[in-house]
């Protein structure tokens, strides 16, 4: 049986509601001009907000990191990845 555009529609914003409701940190891949002695250096990472924009941590990665490495660094800063750039503090 296949799926019609709309119930893969209606499926995915399930799945948003449901990750947003268990969510307390929105989590974006952003970087971040670091100062390294003299020099001013771009790091990437991700940006830690609460749900009403407060910013709460940047936390370095790096570019091409995997999905399950992306997974390593957040849990590794305490936040479960939810999905939709949802995640819980843990």
């Amino acid at each position: 049986m296949t799926t019609t555009a709309y119930e893969s529609r209606q499926i995915s914003d399930e799945h948003r509601a449901a990750a947003r409701k268990h969510a307390t940190h929105l989590i974006r891949r952003s970087g971040r001009h670091i100062a390294e002695g003299a020099m001013t250096v771009y790091k990437v990472g991700y940006s830690v907000t609460t749900l009403d924009g407060t910013e709460v941590a940047f936390i370095l990665g790096w570019e091409w990191a995997t999905l399950a490495e992306e997974r390593a660094i957040l849990s590794d800063a305490g936040y479960d990845l939810l999905g939709f750039n949802y995640a819980r503090a843990i």
